[in-house]
């Protein structure tokens, strides 16, 4: 991520420093195999061995769903043309049905991300496998 155009990029008088910290505060989960493709896909990732796990998104989402919430972009990327991002970014998940969400999003959107805030100190008790990807 490229400070200098997450500075662009940050609504309500948030700093690249307040940003990351907001990231820093979550676990990121990708809401499906075609986001986490794109992402073990990525030029960056390539050639690196990454380590990947798979949960059970109905357990660990009914134990943490006060603290889980969803974003219609991948926050944590400013690469290209870089998408718009404030204190608006997440949305609370049990805040609206998904088709309350892209609604209100325009329909336009999908969920990219998935985060919890302050961690899931739990995680290994949803998850069903993992995998390492080769270099």
């Amino acid at each position: 991520m490229s400070e200098g155009a997450l500075a662009t990029c940050l609504d309500d008088g948030l700093t690249p420093e307040e940003w990351l910290l907001i990231l820093n505060s979550r676990v990121f989960f990708w809401p499906d195999k075609k986001n986490l493709c794109n992402h073990l896909g990525a030029r960056l990732n390539r050639g690196r061995r990454l380590i990947v796990m798979e949960f059970d998104t109905l357990g660990l989402a009914e134990r943490h769903i006060v603290r889980m919430e969803l974003a219609a972009i991948n926050t944590g990327s400013t690469i290209r043309k870089p998408a718009r991002r404030g204190l608006s970014t997440f949305s609370p998940a049990q805040r609206y049905t998904y088709e309350e969400w892209r609604k209100l999003r325009g329909r336009r959107d999908s969920v990219r991300e998935i985060s919890v805030v302050d961690g899931v100190p739990d995680a290994a008790n949803y998850l069903i496998r993992y995998w390492q990807t080769s270099e």
